[in-house]
């Protein structure tokens, strides 16, 4: 948490699924800064680092988790030793070849990053995504706080590829509730929030009378402004939120500079 995001910002990537080598923060992928996994995978996070060590990297912490009644965190930095890196390029076979989704993705946060998250995890060819347009956000509260059309896009690009690769990602603005999902014939499925389960219902309605085969609905439930309780933990993650934070902070900016010019 910063005084500029009331929310941590954490991307977990898994290494079986990424598609990709993880952990050396080669060039092309988002710098990782800490390793996480369960005891029995301690030996292959230390190879890990092993190879980072190889490539003159600063060796990451290692966080294992034992979730027993009495769970317990241990942290780890090994020594350096001689090794290679494994290589983890299995990409998970998905449930369909092309599945579709659509969202604000405002200030990118943790409800998002499951609905994408769980979109790409059964999907094997192609995901095509749809960032709502300015032009259909102008009564949001505190829309001035709103990020532009085009960050929303990168921000959304830039976790999908982070979170596997291997597919093809097709992230395009929309105009309507609907976007490519009424044109688009390859399409098999649709992932909905359980607030935005009617509008996969529009989508199949409309589909049927265009003459498409109606599209399978896959429902994840993500934290949200109505689904805030989990495990006896009070959550609230929202775009609306992020925003309002934002505000607020704005407006205790300007009032300490007032004061402070006063005085």
């Amino acid at each position: 948490m910063s005084l500029r995001r009331p929310l941590a910002e954490l991307d977990v990537v898994f290494r079986e699924s990424c598609g990709y080598p993880i952990g050396l923060g080669t060039e092309d992928e988002i710098p990782f800064n800490v390793f996480l996994g369960m005891p029995d995978a301690i030996k292959d996070l230390e190879d890990l680092n092993r190879a980072r060590s190889q490539h003159n990297q600063t060796l990451l912490p290692i966080f294992t988790l034992d979730l027993t009644p009495e769970t317990r965190v241990h942290t780890h930095l090994v020594k350096a030793i001689d090794s290679t890196l494994p290589s983890y390029t299995n990409v998970h076979e998905g449930k369909y070849e092309d599945v579709a989704l659509g969202g604000t993705f405002d200030h990118l946060h943790a409800g998002h990053k499951i609905l994408l998250s769980m979109t790409a995890w059964i999907t094997s060819h192609r995901v095509v995504c749809g960032v709502t347009d300015d032009s259909m956000l102008k009564s949001k509260k505190y829309v001035q706080y709103m990020e532009s059309l085009d960050k929303r896009i990168e921000m959304v690009k830039r976790f999908l590829r982070t979170f596997k690769r291997g597919l093809i990602y097709e992230v395009v603005p929309i105009h309507d509730i609907y976007g490519p999902t009424i044109i688009d014939d390859k399409l098999q499925a649709l992932m909905v929030s359980k607030e935005t389960l009617k509008g996969g219902a529009a989508v199949n309605e409309e589909r049927e009378n265009r003459n498409l085969e109606p599209l399978k609905i896959e429902v994840i439930n993500v934290i949200s402004p109505t689904e805030t309780h989990v495990d006896e933990v009070s959550l609230k993650i929202s775009s609306t939120f992020i925003r309002q934070f934002l505000s607020e902070q704005h407006r205790a900016r300007i009032e300490y500079e007032s004061s402070t010019r006063a005085i």
